[in-house]
């Protein structure tokens, strides 16, 4: 019995491509080398870095729900699905949300673009969960390497 109920808790894993529920995707991109650096969080509180077209996902250890959730109402309640900004640049940031089929992109570029604050306010906290992430990991891999 102990061993069934281990099994019916595990929370299903995903990946970007094969979720079903609202999916997040931000970061930025351009410069000299053209390199677009994408993060993807998962309404279920998977987060992922990298995309298809680099041939690999690294995935992070998953969030809390609850603080998935607070990002995905955020994103609504700020009316940023109903923001409409699509500026390019040099150097560029970009938000996309995914939901029911549809893709919604914001996306603004360097000096040149007056984004709203509440958005770089958003972003800002977006890509501080993205640097912790990717400490957490740096930390897990150095933990497994061999002295």
């Amino acid at each position: 019995m102990c061993i069934f109920l281990a099994v019916a808790c595990k929370t299903k894993e995903y990946t970007p491509y094969d979720y079903k529920g609202e999916i997040m995707v931000f970061g930025g991109g351009g410069g000299f080398s053209g390199k677009v650096t994408q993060y993807t969080l998962m309404s279920n509180g998977q987060f992922f870095r990298g995309t298809h077209k680099e041939g690999k996902v690294i995935e992070f250890p998953r969030i809390e729900k609850k603080q998935a959730k607070q990002l995905f109402d955020s994103y609504h309640n700020l009316g940023f699905d109903d923001l409409n900004l699509m500026e390019g640049g040099n150097l560029y940031k970009f938000v996309k949300m995914y939901k029911d089929g549809q893709e919604h992109v914001i996306q603004w570029g360097d000096s040149l673009s007056d984004p709203p604050k509440s958005l770089l306010v958003y972003q800002n906290n977006l890509m501080a969960l993205a640097r912790k992430a990717n400490k957490q990991v740096k930390e897990i891999n150095a933990n497994y390497q061999v002295r």
